[in-house]
């Protein structure tokens, strides 16, 4: 009665535990989320006897960890140390988290957990010796540098590549810490690079970028399964793998030949890119890819690999990614050469009213570079910059846009775009003064063609009023006609005697403009009558000029600016006077009117080259500080390794010792292979249309095979019976006969004994057993 009472006892005490866990766990995650504990009781917790109540607390702390609560987490270090022993695994682990991220700051007291740390080292868990190895190397004290360079010797030729990854990591902190291990660190990580664990050897390879980016020779045997491991790497490590073997095709490997022919290497290099950049959705990894692309191709990308280069890189603009990919899209347009790039694509690059500034204006920027489909960017221009939907700085940057197609365009583009940008002045549009850049760039790009666009900015002050409003755009159209005066004297001429009657009303800058425009028409038109008369301008030209039209245009307009209210009109006056007070002298006053000024800037591209694609020097136009170039080809063949330092091994150490297991042995797959078996089940017949009769006479024979079967079955049965008895009986008779012949040497070795006498032998008899020979072996 005793037995079952137990065994009711005992689940009843399991399932107490099972329920006080599940208590402990709930109440644990809601104190995490909710209603975290105050600092005395997560202390009590952590130093508690139970493992419960000890894991609860870390709970709490990684939970400070996690919410960016740095220096609440960080008071409870020396209790957290206190648990670096444990005997639970899950404890052990968030110590060690906790450890890797505040053992940086608190030397002293994670000096004190350096002998359980190493002690982990040895632990049956990787994981836990994975951590070990990366709290180590997390401590930064030069004072432990030996032992952590002891953990990393160790972990080296560990079995898990988890521990191994992790020590590849230790690495370049060990190198941090003290940089005389660089000998013997060198040597583990070029064991590291040879791993046959991918992830080992991406962690390598970050590591080696870190501590000794120039030991190239350390690619030599593992440049060929670099190149197939891409793939199958992690996002950065892959990054970086691609960003070491650009360099390392740039120094050792025999350089482009003319426009289409590369090397071997390189061009196992270039298949293991164009699968990256096809079916890859990281933007890291794509723009890696692609620069690593344009380094390594002469002259242009062949059309089949530009068409995937640039569906990899539109697929990024679905992502969050979008303006680092509008970046990159950008850099290769401009830096690169290819305008005609990304055309097949420009519906990908339309401006939505809800993008972000910084968006608007890169595909913007990139519809004005691209040069196909230039009918679809036009319209699409002209929308966003007459649109109140956008911003004003999207719809000032899409007139410079137009401006930039109208200066690299026919000239029947040109045309049409100068009448839309001076249409837009007229209406007196919100980017008035990039319409008037973008005039003024056209005309100074050919001035003899466009006088009858000075003209129309002439007859376009006429039509607006004296309002506050409309006084920049006055101001601008007499700027750009005083611009070109030397283009068409007469509009200059006819602008300022209309300027002229209305001065008194016009604003201080309108004003000012046309002060300018009177001293510049005045000074061109008197070089003229001074080229007239060879240089010499006697007083009597002097006076005869003066009273001509264009000579009191300007003593009237100085005679308005001298009683001017603005300050600044009165000096300018002043030095106007002062330049052109001696009309036979004029060649300081024309080098400072009518000096040729810079074309302005139409659109906001950088075009600088020489800078590599993906960086932040190229983003911006000009290079940083630590920006670092690519390394040019070697064109000295000689001075190259040979290619066969590249071949791998024939066999690599496999440093992974896990199996998988499977519900079928390797030993019996010749069998399964020959009795027709894979794996699978053997496919079924087919079933067949049967009448009733033809049904039950297949039932009639298949019960008489069963019964043949059965009595053949017995009769075998008998059969085997029958002669398991004869040797039964045979098996006896022969024992029979060895017991009657082992009694007959007895008997006659006790009738020898008693004949002769006894001698003493100077050998045990157990040890003269072992000369004797064996009573049986001719039996």
């Amino acid at each position: 009665m005793s037995d079952p009472f137990a065994k009711i006892g005992a689940v009843l005490e399991s399932a107490k535990e099972l329920t006080l866990e599940a208590a402990v766990s709930a109440s644990s995650r809601l104190l995490v989320d909710d209603a975290p504990l105050s600092a005395e009781e997560i202390k009590k917790l952590l130093n508690a006897r139970s493992d419960r109540d000890r894991l609860a607390g870390m709970r709490q702390v990684i939970g400070f960890m996690s919410k960016g609560r740095g220096e609440e987490a960080q008071q409870f270090f020396p209790d957290v140390m206190r648990n670096t022993a444990s005997q639970s695994l899950d404890m052990r682990k968030l110590v060690f988290v906790y450890l890797i991220r505040y053992a940086p700051m608190e030397h002293d007291l994670a000096l004190m957990s350096v002998n359980t740390i190493q002690k982990s080292l040895s632990d049956s868990s990787p994981t836990v010796r994975s951590l070990g190895v990366r709290v180590l190397s997390s401590l930064r004290v030069p004072a432990i540098s030996g032992i952590v360079l002891f953990a990393i010797k160790k972990g080296v030729t560990d079995v898990s590549p988890l521990v191994r990854r992790a020590v590849a990591g230790a690495i370049a902190k060990c190198y941090d810490v003290d940089p005389s291990t660089f000998p013997q660190l060198v040597e583990f990580l070029e064991q590291l690079l040879a791993d046959k664990n991918v992830h080992v050897v991406g962690s390598a390879i970050m590591s080696m970028l870190l501590i000794c980016p120039d030991r190239l020779d350390l690619i030599h045997p593992i440049y060929r399964r670099l190149c197939r491991i891409i793939p199958q790497l992690d996002t950065f490590a892959a990054a970086s793998v691609m960003d070491l073997l650009v360099r390392y095709n740039r120094t050792n490997i025999a350089p482009p030949r003319g426009n289409k022919t590369v090397d071997a290497d390189t061009a196992l290099l270039l298949s293991a890119l164009y699968p990256a950049i096809e079916n890859s959705l990281s933007s890291v990894l794509i723009m890696s890819a692609v620069s690593a692309v344009y380094a390594l191709c002469p002259g242009q990308v062949q059309p089949v690999y530009q068409e995937t280069i640039e569906v990899g890189l539109v697929r990024l603009l679905k992502n969050e990614t979008l303006e680092v990919a509008l970046t990159m899209i950008k850099q290769i347009i401009l830096q690169k050469d290819q305008p005609n790039a990304f055309s097949t694509h420009t519906h990908r690059f339309v401006v939505f009213p809800d993008d972000t500034t910084s968006v608007a204006l890169l595909k913007i920027s990139i519809m004005a570079s691209i040069k196909g489909s230039r009918k679809f960017v036009l319209s699409e221009l002209k929308h966003y910059a007459t649109s109140t939907s956008y911003k004003r700085e999207v719809q000032a940057a899409a007139v410079s846009a137009i401006g930039a197609c109208a200066s690299g365009g026919t000239s029947k583009e040109a045309d049409s775009l100068v009448t839309w940008l001076l249409r837009q002045i007229r209406s007196e549009a919100p980017t008035l003064s990039e319409c008037l850049t973008c005039v003024r760039l056209l005309i100074q790009q050919q001035p003899q063609k466009h006088v009858a666009t000075v003209t129309k900015l002439a007859k376009i002050y006429t039509t607006l009023d004296t309002s506050a409003k409309t006084s920049p755009a006055k101001a601008s159209v007499v700027w750009l006609v005083s611009e070109f005066v030397s283009v068409a004297p007469e509009v200059g001429e006819a602008l300022l005697y209309s300027a002229l009657k209305n001065v008194a009303y016009e604003d201080t800058p309108v004003r000012a403009q046309i002060m300018d425009l009177a001293s510049k028409v005045y000074l061109f038109r008197i070089n003229e009558v001074s080229k007239a008369a060879d240089g010499e301008l006697t007083e009597e030209k002097q006076i005869e000029f003066s009273k001509s039209f264009v000579g009191q245009l300007y003593s009237h307009a100085l005679y308005c600016g001298r009683f001017d209210p603005s300050y600044e009109i009165r000096d300018k006056v002043r030095r106007l006077g002062a330049l052109l007070s001696n009309p036979a002298s004029t060649e300081l006053a024309t080098l400072m009117l009518q000096a040729p000024k810079q074309a302005p800037k139409v659109d906001n591209t950088n075009t600088e080259g020489g800078l590599e694609l993906n960086t932040a020097s190229a983003v911006l136009g000009t290079p940083l500080s630590g920006y670092v170039s690519l390394p040019p080809w070697e064109k000295d063949t000689s001075v190259l390794p040979d290619a066969r330092l590249r071949d791998e091994p024939d066999e690599v150490v496999q440093m992974d010792t896990e199996k998988v297991v499977t519900g079928i042995s390797h030993k019996e797959l010749p069998s399964m292979a020959a009795n027709g078996t894979n794996g699978m089940s053997a496919p079924k017949p087919k079933l067949q249309k049967q009448t009733l009769d033809e049904f039950f006479a297949d039932t009639v024979e298949s019960e008489d095979s069963s019964e043949e079967e059965e009595s053949d079955s017995d009769d075998e049965d008998e059969d085997e019976e029958g002669e398991g008895d004869e040797e039964e009986e045979e098996e006896e008779e022969e024992d029979k006969e060895e017991e009657d012949e082992d009694e007959d040497e007895e008997e006659e070795e006790e009738s020898s004994d008693d004949d002769q006498p006894a001698a003493v032998s100077p050998v045990p008899a157990s040890q003269s057993l072992l000369h004797e020979e064996n009573p049986f072996a001719n039996s």
